[in-house]
């Protein structure tokens, strides 16, 4: 996504289903990459060191909110 032109937005407490298999807790840690129209979460597991699970909200604006 980086190549593509995405922006590194930072890291958030970010809550989501959790992965089937997956005994952690709901809420985790995520890198949050933000593109033109589409906004990814990379949800990492701190014991692990692993991202455990990505969620993505696409949009229909290409802006960032307030812009």
């Amino acid at each position: 996504m980086i190549r593509e032109g995405a922006t590194i937005v930072g890291v958030v407490y970010s809550c989501h289903p959790t992965p089937e298999g997956y005994a952690g807790p709901g809420c985790a840690p995520a890198l949050r990459i933000q593109s033109e129209n589409r906004t990814v979460d990379f949800l990492v597991d701190e014991e692990e060191g692993i991202v455990v699970e990505t969620v993505t909200e696409i949009t229909s604006s290409s802006k960032f909110p307030g812009e």
